[in-house]
């Protein structure tokens, strides 16, 4: 989540991590403007009668993120318009809020597709960080879906590398598509 934040300090909005609290749910976002990340957490542990939405710097999302997992103790988290306190045993960590507004990205994430896959998480990623050591710092990663065939191929060319192929079954619903990363 933290790395699809932005790391220019120009629009410190997208340098932020965005958290939107409400019910019994957490919604976590951030963007870079070229990528989104959104993560939803449902639990029983906690609730909130309204909404509340609020954003941490990147900086401090990463150090808040070293704390706690070194800790197993019972977490506070209390903030009001522009500060947050982290506190448990032996801790009391206060820092900053962003001021500012992130995007409604909502509107922006489609709600039907064209196209969707099932693959293995493991496969996938297995392959993908293999076509990475072929894409060197320019290379585009071809990601083809082929429902006819039920595979999904990834494709990356390097001068200086090689090349690298990889095809995975899955389940493919919908048209064929290209990606190029």
């Amino acid at each position: 989540m933290i790395s699809a934040a932005s790391v220019s300090d120009a629009k410190p909005e997208l340098s932020s991590i965005f958290f939107n609290v409400f019910k019994n749910t957490i919604k976590i976002a951030a963007t870079d403007s070229f990528r989104l990340a959104e993560k939803t957490i449902t639990s029983k542990n906690f609730y909130s009668d309204h909404q509340i939405s609020f954003l941490i710097p990147q900086k401090t999302t990463q150090e808040i993120t070293k704390l706690l997992e070194k800790t197993t103790h019972p977490t506070e988290f209390c903030f009001n318009k522009n500060q947050l306190i982290i506190t448990h045993p032996g801790m009391k960590f206060i820092s900053r809020l962003t001021d500012g507004h992130f995007p409604d990205y909502d509107q922006i994430i489609p709600k039907t597709f064209k196209t969707t896959a099932f693959v293995k998480k493991t496969e996938f990623l297995s392959n993908l960080k293999l076509a990475s050591i072929f894409s060197g710092k320019l290379g585009d990663v071809s990601i083809s879906f082929q429902p006819e065939k039920k595979n999904i191929f990834i494709k990356t060319t390097n001068q200086e590398a090689g090349a690298h192929t990889s095809v995975m079954d899955a389940v493919i619903t919908g048209e064929e598509t290209n990606l190029k990363f």
